[in-house]
């Protein structure tokens, strides 16, 4: 869909929960929303808070880990387009490939803490071939 296309309802939501999360969530002010983004003035973020324009969600992103509130939670991208979720993410959310990779950890620590000494005593062995 060309830039031309795109639906000014769906520019204004989305708009709009960007400027909210900005304002209400991270309680930062257009100025400074603009400064943090490296904006030379606050128009573009100014025009986003009107609903005339998206958000740059590049720009966004390479500050993504200034966005933050005093909690350490920071701006959810997925909530500012899709509605989805929450506006903000807290610090320790961990993706769905570190939940599997802590599973598998999980999984290995407690088949070693059944093994028998005499199998612990192997797999050190097993293990030391790796170093």
């Amino acid at each position: 869909m060309s830039r031309q296309q795109r639906s000014e309802q769906s520019v204004a939501i989305i708009a709009e929960r960007f400027t909210q999360a900005a304002q209400k969530h991270l309680g930062i002010s257009t100025k400074d929303l603009s400064n943090l983004l490296g904006y030379a003035n606050p128009s573009t973020i100014q025009a986003v808070r009107k609903g005339a324009s998206l958000p740059d969600f590049v720009r966004i992103s390479e500050h993504i880990s200034q966005l933050c509130d005093t909690q350490g939670r920071s701006l959810n991208l997925h909530w500012v387009i899709t509605g989805e979720g929450q506006p903000l993410v807290g610090k320790n959310t961990k993706s769905s490939i570190e939940k599997a990779r802590d599973k598998i950890d999980d999984d290995i620590i407690m088949r070693i803490q059944s093994m028998t000494p005499s199998k612990k005593a192997t797999l050190a062995r097993f293990l030391s071939d790796f170093n």
